[in-house]
């Protein structure tokens, strides 16, 4: 019987091209917990939405608990950061005037049944922050950020003449950030708007020249 010849390798197993696109899917998914919140999410909640399958979440995602943080990554960088460069972008005119402005916006949105939806961050404060570090550790990078972009603006303000003279602007700043998580924490049962803009002008009234 003649030897065997050499075996031939068998041919790789390329893998299958995903057939929807993870940013998207992502996206779909942030919505999804930004309507529900954390806990009254399913799995099946969210391969419904993002139109896959649970092996192509999983495999693409990890578990609901990594696509979560994925989904507070993307409200970070994109809803997060826009807020952001809405209160830097109308600063010019004045600066305290935009700060105004901004949180007036949001007591509006929380009377508006079309914009009325909790901010994804305040769901994940309330549901999971108090026992989940690596939620709790996003809550505080986004509070840091804002107040960072407060700081910027009454610095402007500064600049601008419009900023009361012994204001410490870090302090400032926090008491902003602060009213400002007042104001979302309250987004499903708000105060009447008049209430909420008071309060508003009471807040920044000792910050004006």
């Amino acid at each position: 019987m003649a030897p065997a010849g050499p075996l031939t390798p068998p041919e790789p197993i390329m893998a299958r091209p995903k057939s929807f696109i993870p940013e998207e899917a992502l996206e779909k998914a942030m919505h999804v917990f930004w309507d529900h919140g954390y806990e009254a999410t399913s799995v099946q909640h969210l391969t419904e939405a993002m139109g896959i399958n649970r092996f192509s979440l999983y495999d693409t995602f990890g578990d609901k608990h990594a696509l979560f943080l994925q989904a507070l990554d993307l409200y970070f960088n994109h809803v997060g950061a826009s807020t952001m460069a809405r209160i830097r972008d109308s600063a010019e005119d004045g600066a305290i005037n935009a700060i105004e402005r901004f949180l007036n916006m949001v007591v509006e949105n929380a009377h508006d049944d079309e914009h009325n939806c909790r901010c994804l961050y305040q769901r994940a404060a309330t549901e999971l922050a108090p026992t989940d570090p690596e939620v709790r550790q996003r809550i505080e990078r986004l509070f840091e950020r804002l107040h960072d972009t407060y700081v910027e603006v009454l610095r402007l303000a500064r600049t601008q003449g419009e900023l009361a003279e012994g204001v410490r602007i870090p302090d400032a700043a926090w008491s902003l950030v602060i009213l400002q998580a007042g104001i979302t924490a309250l987004d499903a049962a708000p105060p009447p708007a008049r209430a909420g803009k008071g309060a508003i002008r009471a807040v920044l009234a000792p910050l004006r020249a």
